[in-house]
């Protein structure tokens, strides 16, 4: 008798009978810190609207005038205190797929783990991939609509890579260039030169210049998240690591992670990378430290990651749902939010 090959999907193989293992393994994701603090924290909702209107307080109304006799004229000279940015929205939607002929293979006793549920974790996995990715780094070509808050890269980025003051991007459709002197419109910079003594008091002096401006325009501590590269946070261990000094048996680890910086928490992830740039191995982004109550990720009403119902698909016997992320990243105060470039 010949013998016949057997012939299975990867997948199927993978959830059905064949499976040893009781759960799938993910290969793929790692923590996305940034996607469950915006979640948290930095997110809020509209209904509806052809675009979002962020409308700034850029000039003084009016100037005093010194009476000295209570005869000169008063200055009346005035103009508007609003300067309105606008923004349009990033609409993105990512399929959940199933045929009749899988659901048939991957039922009862035979089902280790189900394909549905699997699909379903890996498109919502792959969405929060691509959402921190295009935020952070600002190279997803899918959700290129979003704004993103690396202005190392992009012009209309959030983030920008220069000293307050001397910062020109174009944040929601407004130059930076024309309000220079506006603290709440420029974010904090600071560039450590890839040399390992400047690393510490570059990032102290960017946390005394957030603290400066606490406070005013509603910022407060609470919302600021640092995030490091895995270089930095190497960097920062080793500088650390002859200042340590343990107390009790139980806080003898030498590995103990840094985990706050001025009491600020900080988070590892990836940041941006570029090469060129005068500090060894280019301009690198080492921190970003961000404030979720001011850059805020704006969502439409009930589509932040939204599943929608299975539905058939006329001609097929094959259901599909569709995960929902419609909204747009704002920035409405960024001196509270800043880089720090090469401190590895």
């Amino acid at each position: 008798m010949p013998t016949t090959t057997l012939t299975i999907s990867d997948q199927l193989l993978s959830t059905t009978a064949f499976q040893l293992h009781d759960e799938i393994i993910d290969a793929l994701d790692i923590n996305r810190p940034f996607v469950d603090n915006v979640t948290k924290m930095g997110k809020d909702e509209k209904s509806g609207g052809e675009r979002m209107i962020i409308s700034w307080r850029m000039n003084r109304h009016s100037t005093t005038t010194q009476l000295s006799t209570g005869y000169e004229p008063i200055n009346l000279t005035v103009q508007p205190v609003g300067t309105p940015g606008w923004e349009q929205w990033c609409d993105a939607i990512r399929p959940i797929v199933i045929s009749g002929h899988e659901e048939r293979l991957n039922r009862g006793e035979p089902e280790i783990v189900s394909i549905l549920e699997s699909r379903l974790q890996d498109t919502e996995q792959g969405f929060r991939a691509e959402f921190e990715e295009q935020a952070l780094l600002g190279n997803v070509a899918s959700l290129s609509d979003m704004v993103t808050l690396n202005g190392t890269i992009d012009t209309t980025g959030l983030l920008e890579d220069a000293a307050p003051g001397t910062q020109t991007n174009t944040i929601h459709n407004v130059s930076r260039a024309l309000y220079q002197n506006a603290p709440g419109f420029q974010n904090q910079f600071g560039d450590a030169g890839g040399v390992a003594a400047n690393h510490l008091p570059t990032l102290y002096d960017m946390v005394v210049r957030i603290n400066r401006l606490l406070g005013v325009a509603g910022t407060t501590k609470t919302g600021i998240r640092g995030y490091q590269s895995v270089a930095a946070a190497n960097q920062m261990k080793t500088l650390l690591f002859a200042q340590e000094r343990y107390l009790t048996e139980k806080e003898l680890d030498g590995g103990k992670m840094v985990r706050y910086f001025s009491g600020l928490p900080l988070e590892i992830t990836d940041l941006p990378t570029a090469a060129g740039g005068t500090a060894p191995g280019g301009n690198n982004v080492s921190y970003m430290f961000i404030d979720h109550g001011q850059l805020k990720f704006t969502a439409q009403s009930g589509f932040y990651f939204k599943l929608s119902e299975f539905q058939s698909q006329p001609g097929y016997d094959v259901r599909a749902a569709y995960m929902h992320l419609m909204g747009q990243f704002t920035g409405r105060y960024f001196g509270t939010s800043g880089l720090i470039y090469n401190a590895q």
